[in-house]
């Protein structure tokens, strides 16, 4: 038998045996707890079926004053929400001519160092020809 043969019939029974152990060991686990498990399991669908039947047979009381109540805050902070909108909107529109004008300022730079260098390479040629 090769090296190669030899290793990878170890790694087939030691995986075996090791799928074995884990097997062996939840089987172990589930006969020592499997009440307790499944206590829990009933427990967990109890609970969501007297959730589901407490929000189904809730009656709904809703009185004018409460919605009036809740119809003036609703304004109050839609009034909030569209103040701090309109806020907003004039910062954005003040960074947006910052920041074009910084723009138009980079590009101008950018622009001027160009005739800077054509200017320099146009004297340096007149010089040589002189």
């Amino acid at each position: 038998m090769s090296v190669k043969a030899g290793m990878v019939l170890s790694l087939r029974i030691s995986n075996k045996a090791f799928k074995t152990g884990i097997i062996y060991h939840m089987k172990e686990f589930l006969k020592k707890y499997w009440l307790l498990i499944t206590a829990a399991v009933i427990l967990l669908i109890a609970a969501a079926v007297v959730f589901v039947l407490n929000f189904q047979n809730k009656p709904v009381t809703y009185s004018w004053d409460e919605k009036e109540k809740e119809d003036k805050l609703s304004r109050e902070r839609l009034a909030d929400i569209e103040k701090e909108l309109a806020e907003l909107q004039d910062r954005f529109k003040s960074a947006m001519a910052s920041w074009e004008n910084e723009k138009n300022s980079v590009e101008r730079v950018s622009e001027l160092r160009k005739q800077k260098e054509e200017l320099e390479k146009q004297i340096e040629s007149a010089e040589q020809n002189y």
